[in-house]
């Protein structure tokens, strides 16, 4: 409908160990280590060329950034996310962060 979407977004999860989950789950130790996921979302065919040049110049340049960024230790807990956005009304694209708590 040609409203601002989520076109890529890179995150980094991890969880603390609760008392109820299995150790011999592999997917349960990957969270349990931290783990890095880049996601990769579908833009509207005739936005498809627009939405792409704009990644190129900023949003990717964005999200490689916040990738190398320095960090304390404690910031590798929880969930952290950072989007780019992309808006097809006037072919721009934000960065939105966000922070969830530990868990």
């Amino acid at each position: 409908a040609g409203l601002p979407h989520v076109v890529l977004s890179a995150r980094f999860t991890r969880r603390d160990k609760k008392p109820s989950i299995s150790n011999n789950d592999p997917r349960v130790q990957e969270e349990l280590r931290g783990r890095w996921a880049l996601w990769l979302y579908p833009v509207a065919r005739h936005a498809r060329s627009q939405a792409g040049a704009v990644l190129k110049t900023e949003g990717l340049p964005a999200i490689a950034a916040w990738l190398r960024g320095k960090r304390p230790e404690s910031w590798y807990w929880g969930r952290k996310c950072c989007d780019i956005v992309f808006a097809p009304a006037d072919g721009t694209v934000r960065v939105e962060e966000r922070i969830e708590a530990g868990s």
